[in-house]
């Protein structure tokens, strides 16, 4: 496997472009995709001493907490986490989930580094 840090991941985003930084409490690489107006951060962590790697990007909507007693944000809430079940059924790899309480949606992914190439 090849053994990922933070380090290196932030020097492969700069390498490419991509205005990146690591965020110094958590050690995650962090940029911010502009899609449509829209802002969709992007958060990569090295699990595993290097050989995972975790992918998470925010969806650019704000729910309301649902322990709030408006019974319509309840249906949204409960709406949504439908539709992100069913969109994890069909994809092959799935990882949309949201967090009710914090307000977010999200699609979390856990990825193993790839192996070498013997030379």
């Amino acid at each position: 496997m090849i053994n990922i840090t933070p380090e290196s991941l932030l020097q492969f985003m700069q390498k490419h472009k991509y205005e990146s930084d690591i965020q110094a409490d958590t050690q995650q690489v962090y940029t911010i995709f502009k899609i449509n107006q829209k802002e969709y951060p992007l958060f990569l962590r090295v699990f595993d001493e290097g050989h995972l790697l975790q992918l998470l990007v925010f969806v650019p909507c704000h729910l309301q907490p649902t322990d709030s007693n408006n019974e319509q944000q309840k249906m949204i809430v409960a709406d949504l986490a439908r539709l992100l079940h069913l969109l994890n059924k069909e994809l092959d790899v799935p990882g949309f989930g949201m967090d009710e309480m914090a307000g977010v949606v999200f699609y979390r992914l856990m990825l193993p580094t790839p192996k070498k190439k013997k030379k």
